[in-house]
Formats: C-alpha cells, structure tokens, sequence
C-alpha cells in the first residue's frame, strides 16, 4: 500500500512539473509575440540593449567604452573559427580513428590553438 502512495505521488510530481513547463514555454512564446511594444516590461539581461552586452568583448573583458560592431573581416573571421571548432569537435569524437592517421594529425594538433579548446 505505501509503494503504491509514492508511485501516485510520482505520477502526480511529473504532472506538476510538465505543467509547470508548459505554462513556462507559453509565456515566453507570449513574450516573443508581444515584442517590444509600449507597456511591455523587458527584464534588462533579457535586453540586447543592455550596456553591460555592449561594452563585453568576446573573452568576456569589460571596456570602459562600447564595443564598435564588427567588421566584415572580423565576421569571415569568425565564422572560420565556427567551422573549424565543427571539424575538431568531430574528430575529438572519432579520437581513435584519427589518432594514428598518416595525414599529420599529430602536426595538426600542434598548429591549432583555438580558444574553444584550450579549456
């Protein structure tokens, strides 16, 4: 009898909390919805406007001035990093396959120094 109170109480616990998720999810899709109109209150880390994400550079240092926006170059730049980060995180997960591959993989290690893996 006491096994089958808890398993009640598990089955109502989960209840709660997907309600709880649904409840959540639909007011954030309101949010989304209602934008940025007159009386809508914005919480400030919510905002993109918010100075503290104006004057962050992407190591995380705080300037004393806002931040200029980002040139072409630096984009393309960017968007380098973004591929080869993918092409690492795929061969850091086939470790073994590309570990003792004759294509250089050990001089490869050497000359990368992407910041996403340096932990």
């Amino acid at each position: 009898m006491v096994s089958s109170l808890f398993a009640f109480s598990d089955i109502d616990m989960k209840k709660d909390i997907e309600t709880l998720i649904a409840e959540e999810r639909a007011d954030i899709i309101l949010k989304y919805d209602t934008g940025r109109q007159e009386g809508v209150e914005i919480d400030p880390w919510e905002d993109a406007d918010y100075s503290i994400y104006r004057v962050t550079d992407r190591f995380g240092f705080l300037h004393d001035e806002d931040l200029p926006a980002p040139s072409a170059h630096e984009e393309k730049k960017k968007n380098l990093e973004i591929e080869r980060v993918e092409k690492w995180l795929k061969m850091v997960k086939k470790w073994d396959k590309y570990w003792n591959s004759d294509r250089g993989f050990r001089k490869c290690i050497y000359c990368f120094n992407d910041i996403f893996f340096r932990g």
